[in-house]
């Protein structure tokens, strides 16, 4: 079957990390609106950010270790690699 080729799977997963990153942004939002609005102090907000950024550092990594060394994870102007 199709979904069971290792490119597929590792597409698979790619897009369920891109997601994840997606909802990681998506909570760094939530956490400056919060602080914004005094539901949590500047300190507490300092503590969650380091946190998020952690997260996103891991998050990346693994991106990075499932992406296929044979395409570039990115291109110069023009489409040039």
């Amino acid at each position: 079957m199709l979904r069971d080729k290792p490119e597929i799977q590792l597409l698979n997963s790619g897009i369920f990390i891109s997601i994840a990153r997606g909802s990681l942004a998506e909570v760094e939002t939530q956490l400056l609106i919060a602080e914004r609005l005094n539901y949590i102090d500047p300190g507490k907000l300092g503590e969650l950010m380091s946190v998020q950024a952690e997260i996103n550092k891991m998050t990346n990594a693994l991106m990075s270790k499932l992406a296929p060394r044979h395409l570039p994870l990115t291109t110069t102007k023009g489409g040039e690699s």
